[in-house]
């Protein structure tokens, strides 16, 4: 198993990002290591990294919440089988949402039904991580239409 991930690090607020190769994580007790595949971001990563909210995290850190990766089908079984409510959703190459729902929300199962109806589309754009200060760029100027997946 690779020993370091690739990483876009917060070295100081409100600076530029820096693509880093990282060293993974260890897992703690009645924890998991999770591999990434991609990423969304979001103005909660590009508050953070700017510092812009009273509480400001601690220096350095990796920013980004929206990991798309994961264990699969399996570990969506042995969270039902322990009592958990839980969503999987996976997106195919032609990006059809396809759902696994196990006791989730009425307004998820609501959202899923109309993505495929053909009701909803999202627009989602792909980048690199390498270019996520220019992703934060374009977020600060109000030019992201829907969404962007940032590829590891």
């Amino acid at each position: 198993m690779n020993q370091t991930m690739k990483a876009a690090v917060v070295h100081a607020l409100g600076e530029p990002l820096r693509i880093e190769e990282v060293k993974l994580p260890l897992p703690g007790p009645g924890q998991i290591l999770v591999k990434i595949e991609a990423s969304g971001v979001c103005h909660t990563d590009l508050h953070a990294a700017e510092g812009d909210w009273p509480a400001k995290p601690s220096l350095p850190f990796i920013p980004g919440y929206k990991g798309v990766g994961g264990l699969g089908h399996v570990a969506v079984q042995y969270a039902r089988a322990m009592g958990l409510h839980v969503a999987a959703i996976d997106v195919d190459d032609a990006e059809m949402i396809q759902r696994d729902i196990g006791g989730a929300r009425a307004d998820l199962q609501e959202a899923l039904d109309f993505a495929e109806e053909g009701l909803v589309k999202a627009t989602i754009h792909r980048d690199k991580l390498d270019n996520i200060n220019g992703i934060f760029d374009q977020m600060r100027a109000g030019k992201i239409e829907g969404r962007i997946v940032v590829e590891i």
